[in-house]
């Protein structure tokens, strides 16, 4: 029998950022509690603009107890944090929850340029619980 793929997963947008300065970034806290396993988080950054000699995106994993970020705390990472280096990058981190709620954080540096910016972006996927 043939699995219908695109209704066993979820994909929650978590972080949408256009043209950001340097900044600590954290996304929307989405409801995870429809994934069982492992989370992942789909993560990249887009071109940059101002011509900086380095950029540096490191992404990372928050949970909470609610959409507000009740009690957040960093998500047990199975893979490392993931930090991107240059234009057009995408990487993907792997964690297990212990709280429903998950958020994508971006930690965002440039080094010159003048007033470079990016855009970032962080979706949470995982395979829906099965009922």
């Amino acid at each position: 029998m043939l699995q219908d793929l695109l209704n066993g997963f979820s994909r929650l947008v978590s972080l949408v950022k256009g043209a950001q300065a340097a900044a600590t970034l954290t996304g929307s806290y989405v409801d995870a509690r429809e994934i069982e396993g492992p989370v992942y988080a789909l993560v990249g950054t887009g071109n940059a603009t101002g011509s900086p000699s380095a950029q540096s995106a490191v992404f990372t994993l928050l949970e909470a107890d609610d959409s507000s970020g009740t009690n957040s705390q960093a998500v047990a990472l199975q893979s490392d944090a993931i930090t991107l280096t240059a234009d057009l990058l995408s990487g993907r981190i792997r964690g297990v929850l212990t709280k429903p709620f998950v958020a994508v954080k971006c930690v965002l540096s440039f080094t010159s340029g003048t007033s470079p910016k990016t855009d970032v972006y962080g979706v949470i996927e995982g395979t829906k619980k099965r009922v």
